[in-house]
């Protein structure tokens, strides 16, 4: 069996299942696709347990840092897999040379939030707007679908780039920021900030 070095393979937030090299341990890593945190519980419970062990895989566990194109990066073998957003199939379609594993999120974490004394609404309220988002997630098929049901485009709005702090949002340095639903929602919920999703 060839060894997983020479694949080029995103994962979809899954790792693999299953029995691949039992005589042998091959060291292998996963970019994630954020910092580590505990969204990603089940891979570090899974190396602490020793499954990864069990398979013969010695999984070194990458922690998202600014600039890395996770595609690319596996691409260029500095990673063996990683952890993208569905977003990686348009990389696919447009014939980058990966495989993509599998699926598991059925719905995404990812959301936008404005506060609740902005004058948005709702989607046809972010025409002329500012919205402090990533490239990523830009371009994410989850986002721009949104967007053309409801007759907006990103030409339709301000992009700044995303500070991934949710004061920008709070001091009104953007109208709309993306977020993820397990984290600057509490931070605004603690400071008791009203907002909408």
């Amino acid at each position: 069996m060839r060894g997983i070095s020479m694949k080029k393979t995103i994962i979809i937030l899954m790792l693999l299942t299953g029995t691949l090299f039992a005589n042998s341990t091959q060291k292998v890593s996963l970019q994630l696709h954020w910092k580590h945190q505990f969204e990603f519980a089940g891979y570090y419970m899974a190396k602490e347990r020793g499954f990864y062990e069990d398979v013969g895989l010695d999984v070194a566990l990458k922690e998202f840092d600014f600039g890395i194109d996770i595609a690319d990066d596996v691409h260029q073998d500095k990673s063996t897999f990683g952890l993208s957003y569905p977003s990686v199939v348009l990389q696919k379609s447009k014939g980058k040379d990966i495989v993509l594993l599998s699926a598991i999120l059925q719905a995404s974490p990812h959301i936008l939030v404005s506060l609740n004394s902005s004058p948005i609404k709702s989607i046809e309220d972010f025409k002329n707007k500012t919205i402090m988002i990533n490239q990523d997630a830009s371009q994410s098929a989850s986002f721009i679908s949104m967007l053309q049901a409801n007759g907006i485009s990103l030409d339709d709005m301000k992009i700044l780039k995303e500070s991934f702090n949710v004061d920008d949002l709070i001091d009104a340095n953007t109208d709309i920021s993306t977020a993820f639903a397990s984290n600057e929602l509490f931070v605004l919920n603690e400071r008791g900030i009203e907002y909408r999703v």
